[in-house]
């Protein structure tokens, strides 16, 4: 106690630290109390519990009025203080509440309400509240009312301790033993907490009357102090001090009151009974008891829904789910081909019931054991309150039965609120309730026996009341005022809606009996009913206004917002009813979004008056509402619900848009959120209702379209008020963070969704709409530099929010533990004040290690804010929409110059605006804010640990590696054809601090995939995040090599080689992994393809190293080389000479040849017939990018040893030319007939949709060459659209999966084509200078001759049948990619050569039966390829290689015709006369051909002079 009057800190910040421990310390006391430790608290016990907090100054328990007077002289001064409203907790950095505004007022406030909940724990009503014990025994055991006897006979004393059987009990004084206690000293002892309770009652009834003076002058009320009608309205809070006395003395007087019931024949029960009811009576009448106890709960028991703590982030984590929001991200995360591949399924194909993933969310938080803790004690409350005064509080046979129920529901809503404990053990009494009540008359079972039913009785009672409510408003008969009707619906629903916790009790109970038929609709009637009358309010400036007007707009807020929860928890089939229920209506008053829309437009404040805050949550509740029923509504819904929101005339010519009248509170208002929330609803439904037949056939969807997009242009002028002045303002409120969230959630799927519509639609004008509101968004976001300040800012906020938090708290933070260090010692000496609590207050290891943890403070710090340690989830949310607007950003604007090559790609996309510097928050204690760039800040988000943690973080992690892969690919496409190794490269490289951290981030992650044995989807995650940070490198080596050279080697100035030898290592296994999976010996095959994948990552940067560095790179390593890599390349190609365990070219080699056996298996296993395995194809592509990638590696060293030395040693590729494997590469290339299979696929799902072309789809969805392996489109966003538009039909689905899958394996076909011939060339070459003619096997037998045409062939018939199929289909056309086929031609033509010089083997006729079979397929292939050729000509690449393709073909018939001089076919051998002739007659048609497409351009002639 005398610790506790040590009130008054000296200004060093010791008063916030005593009440931080008060804080924490009266926690702790209110869970050993409910806890019920040593059988609770006593008599002596809670009266010097009550005496200590009177004496605390930081308390208002206790306070006189004299000493109240003050401090409320100084908050009304100040206008804030200890009389108020409670606020919003702000953003939440790591559990702290970094921006509180008064946090001292705020710590009082809730020591207020905590210590009423502990003197209300003291009083143990449970245990006159439980059926579990005999009348009497629940006496006999209450610590507060031990000594007595409670026998029939009599008023005794019982002899012995005066502890009975409970122990020692939980005491603050010392325990004399024996049984000397007297019946005088038992009365006395309850007549002093009596007396001392009605004391405290008597202080807060006075400066509750004291508060409402004071505040009379400022604010014209119509109600007094005494009048507790709450109905879920706190605005009388305002009016009133906080009153803990009130709960302790009504808590006292409702045990006294309840004991008496007991034992109604002993006399000093009864005479304290009594007192109790009376005591009750001033609790509540002049003390404001109920009042204040659902103002403490509704601060401090969460709410799932509405409430859930900032440094969970539920609320944006339900906001992600609600709006799908998540499913974009994830897509946009490109990780669906790697599970599809993994798991051999498609993730979460069926739609979402209810969000059920979400709904297990809110159990987490509902049943937090603090919120449980708190709400158990107010239910005893509540509880013992009704099972005291049931007749009195629930009969609706007195005239205010509306109200007293009203005001027990709103007390009852705050203690459950969709609690999962607490409202399943509801349900369950109820259950037991209701077949009591079935089985016996309520009348004839004893009252006593059914206590544990009183929150039953609440609920059966409130329903009586909504239901005869419901038959009155059926009968029309004497029309009441709507707060009549209002309030007993609103109670009910609220009261229906606090009680659910998960989407079977939603359904149970609205599709049972037991809810009165109409309930929704009326209640929604009547809300529509009154909002005109609230309406003509907004028109006047009234201060004043009514308690019928305040609580009919309180309660229809109550009904919105219960039907919205509904709505929620029920999931699609509770919102569906809802949308139902809403379709019925009055004649004169609209239905379903309409209806909601009028509402919010008549109670929208205009002007400044009474009850403009609750109108304005009104309002916000209204439009809520719309949009969660938005959620997978009818098309019918959304083009009502965008219907209403279509502009309006102003003034003169000028137009509103319809959301515009909603945003005018700016970014902290709710009903901006609200809004911002039914634009996010439609933006996300943009494609589907684009392409939906009734809006298409009606011309709906240009102006459909055109509404979401000005509402997308409205969200950007909202967003651009966090910036202003020069200074970025941080959301400090969750509506703030929400807001912005939303909005930015709403341009990336507004984008998102116009992209299909522009290239895909098959209606004119809703091309030309979506492609200039397309526009219209790029160039906001290109030239509003306030907009991208903003967006840079969010996307990189928790690493800039932490470094700030970090730069300001390192000194702050010493200070405090200074200070808290040099408390613990001034307060050593006082530990026998404590007592028995002295083991509590000084733990043993309570100041241990206090010195070592400032020594370390500063490191650990400055490494946690490198990876955002310590951030809210609420800052991840944000920070992810804001990274994949970034990315769908940068798709557009390379959409929009590659359509217009005037059009400059750095100006159109985020380049610029990422490799500026972030702007700091305004506010002054960020003073020393981070000064970096964006694209630095970013880059810390790439981190194993956030890939391991999954969720929001694991998004956060990819998408950055995501953004600065774009980043580096812009660059590169804006420079064209200029390859310059020294553009940009000092940017990037001080951008990304030199490489040093994500070489870092390389090396732990190939670490963990490789030392992990079992593949779990964490593990997948930090596989995506890792080959994204492989692909930045392999991109940077070609384009940034001085920061490839910086990744590579830990640093810009480092030679580290730790990175490149465990990519090395990453390669040894995979050979041995591959052979087993061909041998039908691996047991997990989802190892090997995570090792195949990782594999992948280190071949394509080794591949970039060969091409760029290995032909130049010098012999030394600290030379200077001509590239920065290429010390690295120079380091891993002399592996071997090192005698390195690992042996680089090898270890390559081995991949090919082990890739080539498992393609050789799954040639084996390939289906027969028309059956296609997709599995199969998958791994088929796997195989076949490993290989590709090895032969490029493979192709230049063997071409850098050779140039090395003339007979260079090649013996590592010996084989590969040999019959054994020579047999292997030809049946390989002959069954390169993906093309052949992935057309029809193509016709079978997406082919019909609005007759798509390809290209058209590729368009939109295109793939990026820079991937690690082979890829057809984007998968994950057109599975998206395709999931869209077929209605989630699962065999549409797969079939696109189908079609994806053979493409991809085309795409595979070509790189390998393309890799295989270069390597084959190389080793033609080496085989004719290094040996004899005669020894050139693959030459002689022509064996590599045939298979390269059979190669040829096949997928010359695959190309120009698959473009046959495909061509019919309008729209943009895509250009084929032929440089396998000019590479194979190339191969052909110099193998021809060699093979001329060499001969054929002797047998004439067989020679020339062999020459005449390569020659008819020269042909046949020829006339393919030159008709697709001809056709599909439109780029400059097209044309080149098509002509290259020409010459290499008329070459090797030249070549194959020169072999047939002295051929001459046997006359009577017609079908050898015929094809020889018709094989000569159709090549010079060819030949014929070729010269007429010749002609001269000005490119020629511009080329031929800069050569």
């Amino acid at each position: 106690v005398a610790s506790m009057a040590e009130g008054d800190g000296d200004g060093n910040g010791s008063d916030e630290f005593l009440l931080a421990v008060r804080n924490e310390a009266t926690e702790a006391l209110l869970v050993l109390l409910y806890d019920r430790i040593d059988g609770g608290a006593q008599r002596l016990d809670l009266f010097l519990l009550m005496e200590g907090a009177s004496r605390c100054t930081d308390f208002e328990f206790g306070m006189t009025p004299v000493q109240y007077a003050q401090i409320l002289k100084h908050s009304l001064a100040k206008g804030s203080g200890m009389v108020g409203s409670w606020g919003d907790s702000g953003f939440d950095l790591g559990g702290d509440n970094y921006y509180s505004r008064d946090s001292n007022s705020e710590i009082k406030r809730r020591l207020n309400g905590l210590w009423a909940l502990v003197c209300a724990e003291c009083m143990g009503l449970w245990r006159v509240n439980s059926n579990s014990v005999s009348s009497t025994k629940c006496l006999e055991d209450h610590p507060l009312l031990l000594g007595f006897n409670f026998s029939q006979d009599g008023n005794n004393i019982v002899g012995g301790s005066p502890f009975g059987n409970q122990g020692s009990g939980l005491s603050l004084r010392g325990v004399s033993g024996g049984g000397n206690d007297s019946t005088a000293k038992a009365r006395m002892e309850i007549e002093a907490l009596c007396q001392k309770l009605h004391q405290l009652g008597g202080l807060a009834r006075d400066r509750r009357y004291m508060a409402f003076n004071a505040r009379r002058n400022e604010h014209e009320i119509d109600r007094t102090p005494t009048d507790n009608s709450n109905n879920g309205d706190t605005t009388n809070a305002s009016f009133s001090a906080d009153s803990p006395e009130g709960v302790a003395l009504l808590s006292l007087g409702l045990l006294l009151h309840l004991a008496q019931g007991y034992c109604p024949s002993h006399e000093f029960l009864g005479k304290i009974g009594t007192w109790g009811l009376q005591s009750t009576k001033l609790a509540n009448d002049e003390c404001g008891a109920i009042d204040y106890i659902h103002q403490v709960l509704e601060s401090i028991v969460t709410d799932p829904l509405t409430d859930a703590s900032p440094s969970d982030g539920m609320n944006l984590i339900r906001q992600r789910a609600k709006f799908k929001i998540d499913k974009i991200c994830e897509a946009l995360t490109g990780r669906g081909r790697l599970r599809l591949l993994m798991d051999n399924s498609l993730i979460s194909m069926e739609e979402d019931q209810g969000f059920d993933t979400d709904i297990s969310l809110l159990e987490s938080v509902g049943g937090d054991a603090a919120s449980v803790v708190y709400a158990s004690i107010g239910r005893e409350i509540l509880s013992s309150t009704i099972r005291a005064f049931r007749k009195e509080l629930l009969s609706l046979k007195w005239n205010s039965a509306s109200e007293n129920i009203g005001t027990l529901v709103d007390l009852c809503c705050v203690l459950y609120r969709h609690s999962a404990p607490l409202c399943d053990q509801f349900w369950a009494d109820w259950d037991s309730f209701c077949q009591r009540e079935e089985e016996s008359n309520e009348d004839e079972v004893d009252e006593d026996e059914q206590s544990d039913y009183s929150i039953c009785y609440l609920l059966d009672a409130c329903h009586s009341l909504a239901a005869s409510t419901c038959v009155e408003l059926d009968n029309g008969t004497s029309r009441q005022p709507i707060l009549t009707y209002l309030h007993p619906l609103s109670s009910f629903l609220n009261m229906i809606a606090s009680l659910c916790a998960n989407a079977s009790t939603v359904q149970s109970i609205l599709s049972s009996d037991f809810l009165p038929e109409g309930l929704i609709t009326k209640a929604m009637l009547l809300c529509a009913e009154l909002a005109p009358q609230v309406a003509s309010m907004n028109g006047s400036s009234s201060k004043s206004a009514t308690l019928e007007e305040k609580t009919s707009v309180t309660d229809a807020k109550v009904v919105l917002r219960s039907i919205s929860t509904l709505a929620f928890l029920g999931g699609s089939w509770a919102r569906d009813w809802v949308r139902q229920s809403l379709a019925h209506s009055m004649p004169h008053l609209p239905t379903g979004p309409a209806m909601l829309y009028k509402i919010a437009t008549f109670v929208l404040p205009r002007k400044h008056h009474a009850l403009e805050g609750d109108c304005s949550e009104l309002t916000s509740c209204a439009l809520r509402l719309l949009a969660d029923l938005l959620i997978d509504a009818s098309v019918e819904w959304h083009v009502e619900a965008v219907n209403c929101f279509t502009s309006y005339p102003s003034f003169g010519d000028q137009s509103i848009c319809g959301f515009a009248q909603f945003v005018s509170g700016g970014i902290h208002s709710e009903i901006t959120l609200s809004a911002m929330s039914i634009l996010c609803s439609l933006s996300m439904q943009v494609t589907r209702h684009a392409f939906d037949p009734k809006l298409i056939s009606g011309g709906l969807v240009p102006p459909q379209i055109e509404t979401i997009g000005e509402g997308v242009m409205v969200g950007f002028e909202v967003l651009s008020t966090l910036y202003s002045g020069g200074e970025m303002s941080f959301p400090l409120s969750k509506i703030q963070i929400a807001s912005a969230h939303i909005i930015i959630s709403s341009i990336t799927a507004m984008l998102v969704g116009l992209k299909p519509v522009i290239y895909l639609h098959e209606d004119d004008a809703a091309r030309n709409t979506s492609y200039s509101i397309r526009n219209d968004i790029i160039e906001a976001l290109t030239t509003s530099t306030v907009v991208g300040k903003v967006i840079a800012f969010l996307a990189s906020s928790p690493i800039s929010l932490n470094l700030i938090k970090s730069k300001s708290s390192v000194k702050e933070l010493s200070q405090v533990m200074d200070t808290v260090s040099h408390y613990r010692r001034h307060n050593a000496s006082k530990n026998a004040t404590y007592g028995g609590w002295s083991r509590f207050v000084t733990p043993k290891r309570a100041s241990q290690k206090v010195r070592e943890k400032s020594t370390h403070l500063s490191s650990h710090l400055t490494s946690d804010a490198k990876k955002g340690v310590g951030i809210g989830v609420e800052a991840y949310a944000v920070s992810e929409v804001a990274l994949a607007l970034l990315l769908v950003w940068y798709e557009h604007a390379e959409d929009i110059t590659s359509s217009d090559s005037s059009q400059d790609l750095h100006h159109h996309s985020p380049f610029n605006l990422l490799l500026s510097t972030t702007p700091s928050p305004s506010q002054q204690r960020y003073a020393n804010g981070p000064n970096d760039v964006t694209l630095n800040l970013i880059s810390r988000f790439i981190d194993v640990d956030y890939a391991l943690i999954g969720g929001l973080r694991s998004n956060v992690a990819i998408m950055s590696a995501q953004v600065i892969n774009l980043c580096l690919r812009n660059t590169t496409i804006a420079n064209g054809f200029n390859r310059d190794i020294n553009v940009g490269s000092n940017t990037f490289l001080a951008a990304l601090g030199g490489g040093a951290h994500l070489c870092e981030i390389l090396q732990s992650a190939f670490h963990k995939l490789l030392d992990d044995k079992s593949v779990t989807q964490q593990l997948e995650e930090l596989l995506v995040m890792t080959l994204a940070v492989t692909e930045m490198v392999a991109i940077s080596v070609e384009f940034q090599p001085y920061l490839a050279r910086g990744v590579l080697m830990g640093g810009e100035n480092e030679e580290s080689w730790k990175l490149i030898d465990i990519m090395v290592t990453s390669l040894k296994n995979v050979p041995a992994l591959i052979k087993s999976y061909s041998d039908d010996g691996l047991s997990d095959e989802r190892l090997l393809i995570l090792r195949c994948k990782l594999a992948l990552g280190s071949l394509q940067v080794f591949s970039k190293l060969w091409k760029q560095c290995r032909l130049t790179c010098n012999q030394t390593i600290t030379s200077d080389n001509a590239h920065p890599c290429g010390g690295a390349t120079f380091y891993l190609a002399n592996l071997d000479k090192k005698g390195s365990s690992v042996m680089i070219t090898n270890t390559i080699a081995e991949l090919i040849r082990s890739s080539l056996h498992a393609l050789m298996f799954l040639e084996d296993r390939r289906p027969s017939g028309d059956e296609i395995s997709v599995q199969t194809v998958h791994y088929k592509s796997l195989f076949l990018d490993i290989a590709a990638r090895s032969l490029d590696v493979i192709t230049i060293e063997t071409t850098a040893r050779v140039q090395a030395q003339p007979n260079g040693v090649t013996d590592f590729v010996e084989d590969f030319a040999e019959s054994a494997l020579m047999e292997c590469w030809s049946l390989i290339l002959s069954s390169c007939n993906a093309a052949t299979l992935a057309a029809p696929s193509w016709i079978r799902s997406a082919g019909n949709l609005s007759n798509w072309s390809v290209g058209s789809f590729l368009r939109v969805y295109p793939s990026r060459d820079t991937t690690v392996d082979s890829s057809w489109c984007s998968f994950d966003q057109a599975l998206l659209l395709v999931q869209v538009i077929s209605l989630q039909d699962i065999d549409f689905v797969d079939s696109f999966v189908e079609c994806n899958a053979l493409h991809c394996l085309a795409q595979a076909e070509l790189s390998f084509c393309t890799a295989w011939a270069p390597f084959f060339e190389v080793i033609v070459a080496n085989s004719v200078t290094t040996r004899p003619g005669d020894e050139v096997w693959m030459l002689r037998s022509g064996v590599l001759i045939e298979s390269i045409l059979n190669a040829i062939e096949t997928l010359s018939h695959g190309i120009l049948f698959s473009e046959s199929l495909v061509t019919n289909h309008v729209g943009y056309q895509a250009p084929l990619n032929l440089q396998h086929l000019v590479k194979l031609c190339s191969l052909l033509s110099y193998s021809l050569m060699a093979m001329t010089s060499i001969r054929l083997e002797n047998g004439e006729r067989e020679k020339y039966q062999r020459v005449l079979r390569m020659l008819a397929s020269v042909h046949n292939s020829a006339n393919k390829l030159f008709a697709i050729t001809q056709c599909n000509s439109a780029s400059v690449l097209n044309k080149r290689d098509g002509c290259l393709i020409r010459l290499k073909l008329l070459n090797a018939s030249l070549l194959l015709l020169s072999e047939l001089d002295n051929y001459h076919p046997d006359s009577s051998n017609r079908d050898e006369v015929y094809t020889f002739s018709s094989t000569r007659i159709g090549l010079a048609g060819l030949a014929v051909t070729a010269l007429q497409s010749l002609q001269n351009s000005p490119e020629d002639d511009q080329m031929s002079d800069t050569h």
